[in-house]
């Protein structure tokens, strides 16, 4: 009975995992890492920050970011939009989770 005990709570073990793992928003945080691990080894981060203006006037941080964006490849800027996607997909999630912890915590 125990031999058999084992091989089941394993299997529970491992769809309770494989379910955590494939977890759609879990999906947008791997695709994230996924697109900024792209991004860094294509642009160099470090020359970006070097370049940029001071994060006290917003305007021209906006401005350089955006002139950066345009004048990069094609893929370079698929790989932002991407990003970016993802990243407001994500707030998305967090939002509805937040909503529905509330609600249930009024009830």
């Amino acid at each position: 009975m125990k031999n058999i005990e084992t091989v089941v709570m394993a299997r529970v073990r491992r769809i309770h995992f494989l379910r955590r793992f494939s977890h759609p928003t879990m999906l947008k945080v791997y695709s994230g890492i996924l697109l900024l691990g792209t991004l860094g080894s294509m642009v160099s981060i470090a020359n970006v920050l070097a370049n940029m203006p001071s994060i006290t006037s917003p305007a021209q941080v906006v401005s350089f970011t955006r002139n950066a964006i345009v004048h990069t490849e094609m893929f370079v800027q698929f790989v932002v939009v991407g990003i970016g996607v993802v990243c407001a997909l994500l707030v998305k999630d967090i939002l509805q989770n937040v909503k529905q912890k509330s609600v249930f915590m009024q009830a």
